[in-house]
């Protein structure tokens, strides 16, 4: 049985009571298969371990495997204490790799989950700046035809110099405005808008 759907059950069947201080005991057999349940389940810590097995795996793993891959992994990050174990698994160098990748696709999620692994985290973008995160997204910039890979880079850029002085500063000296100018061009109208407000939402542009 499934880990979650057994714990789902075993705390459904000690609950029937609305008043719990008087549910009866849980049997001692019913505590040891809930030790063992709970010893079998994976931390979120483990599942991003084997997606980027999965991920690494250049010979057998599938485009569209991958694709599944890089989205259950952009959920995981959405947690911050996710996205710090995410970083000192090497997710750093991962993000490199995928940000050269030939398939927009790929590149579109890269970005994706960088941008969900800064939210709210300036743990996260401070090392993304000192690793040269910022710098390869803007270079991915210089030369990015797709436009849903622009939309991503854009909010990556955006969550990585948010209320991060420093980051910002070196937006700035590499010339990171011109790649603002670009967003304003954007056929799409959401990319526009995040364009037109990006400077507004920082301190030092």
């Amino acid at each position: 049985m499934n880990a979650d759907l057994a714990l789902l059950r075993f705390a459904l069947q000690h609950s029937d009571s609305p008043d719990l201080s008087n549910s009866p005991a849980p049997k001692p057999e019913d505590i040891e298969w809930l030790k063992k349940v709970m010893a079998d389940m994976e931390t979120d810590a483990q599942k991003m371990k084997k997606i980027l097995s999965i991920l690494s795996d250049e010979k057998t793993i599938t485009l569209d495997r991958k694709l599944a891959s890089l989205e259950e992994l952009q959920y995981f990050v959405e947690d911050i204490d996710n996205s710090i174990d995410f970083v000192k698994m090497g997710g750093n160098q991962y993000l490199k790799t995928w940000y050269k990748d030939d398939d927009d696709q790929i590149r579109k999620w890269a970005m994706w989950i960088t941008s969900s692994c800064c939210l709210n985290n300036i743990s996260i973008q401070k090392i993304f700046l000192e690793e040269g995160i910022l710098d390869d997204i803007c270079s991915v910039l210089d030369n990015e035809k797709s436009n849903a890979v622009k939309d991503k880079a854009l909010s990556s850029i955006s969550a990585i110099i948010k209320n991060y002085n420093e980051a910002q500063e070196h937006f700035i000296e590499k010339e990171g405005l011109k790649y603002m100018a670009q967003f304003l061009q954007h056929p799409s109208p959401s990319a526009r808008m995040k364009s037109a407000f990006f400077p507004g939402s920082t301190d030092t542009i």
